[in-house]
């Protein structure tokens, strides 16, 4: 009975330790399944609606049988209660495009609620994920001489 007992306690441990991932974290994630086709995997991060987007491109995809070679460039997500925007530059063979998906957060688990592929991002939107990202380089060369 003991033993029991200890084995319970050991799983609901285990359980209890699994993070929820952030929304930066979400989103990279969801958008690499995606990207790579792993559609059952982005379908485990995403809302119905969502779920229901990606079996429309996988039924498309099927007959092409095409998977892109990309790169995420950068990532950077704003969040308003329990609902973010992330924008997202990544580049495949050729050339970078710009991209932004919109996260819910449900029971305390971020999920992709309709990507907003192709939409185009205003002046003021590139000017803020460039100044982002540049304050971000400046911190981690900071970082970097400080460890040196």
């Amino acid at each position: 009975m003991k033993k029991l007992g200890f084995m319970l306690l050991v799983i609901s441990t285990l359980l209890g330790c699994r993070k929820n991932l952030s929304v930066e974290q979400t989103a990279q994630q969801w958008v690499e399944y995606y990207y790579n086709s792993e559609f059952d995997k982005a379908k485990n991060l995403s809302t119905q609606v969502t779920k229901n987007m990606i079996d429309t491109v996988a039924l498309e995809l099927m007959d092409e049988g095409e998977i892109m070679a990309f790169k995420i460039l950068e990532m950077n997500c704003s969040v308003e209660g329990d609902s973010a925007a992330c924008f997202y530059v990544y580049k495949d063979e050729q050339e970078e495009f710009e991209e932004k998906i919109h996260l819910i957060k449900k029971d305390k688990k971020w999920l992709v609620d309709e990507p907003l592929a192709g939409e185009t991002l205003s002046n003021e939107e590139m000017e803020q994920i460039f100044d982002e990202y540049e304050e971000f380089l400046k911190e981690d060369a900071e970082n970097t001489l400080e460890n040196e």
